[in-house]
């Protein structure tokens, strides 16, 4: 008997599951084209990502790049007109600006990007009208942020840019300033202009004659200070500043500025003139010394001084109190054969002392130069000879080591000798030798675990038992460095 036919109703419900089937499929197929389409647009942009020489990022990421690879000059370095460099960089690039000129997108992100506008370093060998342009171009797009400048200044004051700077009040925003030469033509009204600079660097102070000039740097919150070539005392009353750099005057003007500073925590002089001539110089100094107390600055903690034979210099140095100090230097005025003033004053130095500088010590028949190292701190843990005779190194190394009740620097870790002053020297073999004993007998006493020599323009003559004797040193777990004629040495390792 043959089979039933299906009936109506169950033809139609079969045929709408299979469209409903049907239909799935196609979703499922109209899913997977998408897909893949997708999937090949990211695959061809890959490819083309990988192909392509160049390629546009993101205004955010290029700008990130532009300021990683900023770096900001030195605003300190300056060219003085008689003394011209070398002409391949008597104009020099400026990075901002170079990078707008490689493109569209690179110029709209170099103007939206303030940081890499904060530091310009102007060239004396560019005309005031290009100066002037650059400098414009730094103050609009820096916005908000400090501004630090490099400006030479001429002898004359550009007019372009003294009315850039005053007319918009932008003077306002330099935080840090360098003048190859002071403009005396701003004297009248440069406090006030530059009510906002903390660091001035100027190359030259020197009041013209014909001018006279009444100017102080005390309306301004500077914090540190760099002057040279000046001939007599600046009225200094700061109460911010903590970095004072004195450089070409003469001794008795750099201690009267000195004097008025009792809350530095940075001093500096270099390259003094071994002279007094200025009145008001000697009255504030002989002011100072009349009350007979020590001159005591509690904050300082790095003192640099160069000795010359100014006596009343002299007298104000010795009763210098810095219970704060953590780095000294002295330096002997031209190889002067005196080392009592360093002798009497190193007594007053704080045993917490960590570096020392000795420069230009001099050394002869009739100087004990033990005195030197019987004077200053015991705790010193870095001593510097810099600038010394050949005859002062071999003095002074030799009395670093150890023998008997001598013991001077129980806690040294750093000796650094620089001989750039002369030509390069070389240490004969027992000096050697030496060096061996002053590492072997702290490292034994348990004084130091680690020590480091490094010699510039230094050679030595290494003996095959000094050479064994600081190998085994280091094996036994003395952690040593050293570094000869600036090189770090082979066999140590």
């Amino acid at each position: 008997m043959a089979a039933p036919l299906p009936s109506g109703d169950t033809q139609i419900h079969s045929a709408q599951d299979e469209i409903k089937r049907i239909q799935s499929e196609i979703s499922a197929v109209d899913r997977l084209i998408s897909q893949l389409y997708e999937k090949r647009a990211a695959l061809s942009q890959r490819l083309n990502d990988v192909q392509s020489t160049t390629r546009i990022l993101p205004p955010e990421i290029l700008s990130r790049i532009f300021i990683n690879a900023y770096d900001p000059p030195c605003i300190h370095t300056t060219h003085r007109s008689d003394n011209p460099p070398h002409p391949m960089i008597r104009k020099s690039a400026c990075f901002p600006i170079t990078l707008s000129h490689v493109c569209v997108i690179w110029r709209a992100v170099a103007y939206s990007t303030p940081s890499i506008w904060t530091y310009m370093n102007a060239s004396l060998f560019e005309s005031p009208d290009t100066v002037a342009r650059i400098l414009h171009m730094h103050l609009i797009n820096v916005k908000s942020l400090p501004f630090h400048l490099n400006l030479p200044t001429w002898r004359e004051p550009s007019q372009q840019i003294t009315s850039l700077l005053f007319d918009h009040d932008w003077s306002k925003r330099i935080r840090s300033l360098t003048l190859s030469e002071f403009p005396f033509q701003w004297a009248p009204t440069f406090s006030q202009r530059f009510s906002g600079l903390t660091d001035l660097h100027i190359e030259s102070y020197r009041v013209p004659p014909e001018l006279e000039v009444t100017f102080s740097f005390s309306e301004i919150p500077l914090r540190k200070l760099h002057l040279a070539d000046f001939r007599d005392v600046i009225s200094l009353p700061l109460a911010t500043l903590e970095d004072l750099h004195l450089q070409c005057t003469d001794m008795d003007v750099c201690i009267a500025m000195l004097i008025q500073c009792p809350d530095l925590i940075r001093f500096q002089s270099n390259m003094m003139i071994d002279r007094a001539r200025s009145p008001q110089a000697l009255q504030v100094i002989n002011s100072s010394l009349a009350n007979g107390r020590p001159a005591v600055f509690r904050l300082m903690e790095y003192f640099s001084w160069e000795r010359g034979t100014v006596e009343s210099a002299n007298n104000f140095i010795r009763r210098l109190r810095l219970p704060r100090l953590k780095e000294f230097c002295w330096s002997e005025y031209h190889f002067w054969d005196h080392i009592q003033d360093l002798c009497a004053f190193a007594p007053n130095l704080p045993q917490g002392l960590d570096v020392v500088t000795l420069s230009l010590l001099p050394t002869s028949d009739r100087i004990d130069t033990n005195s030197v190292f019987e004077t200053l701190p015991s705790g010193t843990r870095h001593l510097k000879l810099d600038r010394c005779r050949r005859s002062t190194v071999i003095s002074l190394i030799s009395q670093l080591r150890w023998e008997g009740e001598r013991r001077y620097f129980p806690a040294l870790a750093h000796l650094s000798i620089d001989a750039t002053h002369t030509s390069p020297i070389t240490l004969e073999q027992y000096m050697s030798e030496r060096l061996l004993e002053i590492v072997e007998a702290r490292f034994v006493d348990g004084a130091c675990k680690q020590f480091s020599f490094k010699f510039s323009f230094v050679k030595i003559r290494w003996t095959p038992e000094a050479r064994s004797g600081l190998c085994n040193l280091v094996a036994q777990g003395l952690d040593l460095s050293i570094v000869e004629d600036d090189t770090p040495v082979k066999w140590l390792s």
